[in-house]
């Protein structure tokens, strides 16, 4: 998804930010599969209480970094033009 989203901003590239788009709806998917797993081993004794609060902290985390990189996506299907070094 980073380098979908590198490559969508530096070629401004609509195929590629229609990857990461694509790609944050997996991850989203896979964010809600794995929290209910999580909550299904800690409610069943599986897993230790705060083992379950750190993966929690660490998807959650996971899907903010897939968040920020949807929205270059978002930014680069817009045509948003980033500036350059060169223009300060």
């Amino acid at each position: 998804m980073l380098a979908a989203a590198i490559e969508s901003i530096e070629n401004m590239d609509q195929i590629k930010a229609q990857e990461v788009l694509n790609i944050e709806k997996k991850v989203n998917r896979l964010d809600r599969t794995a929290r209910e797993a999580n909550l299904q081993r800690m409610n069943s004794g599986a897993s230790d209480p705060s083992t379950g609060i750190y993966f929690l902290d660490y998807i959650s985390n996971l899907e903010k970094i897939g968040d920020h990189l949807s929205n270059v996506g978002i930014a680069v299907k817009r045509e948003f033009h980033f500036g350059t070094e060169e223009e300060g």
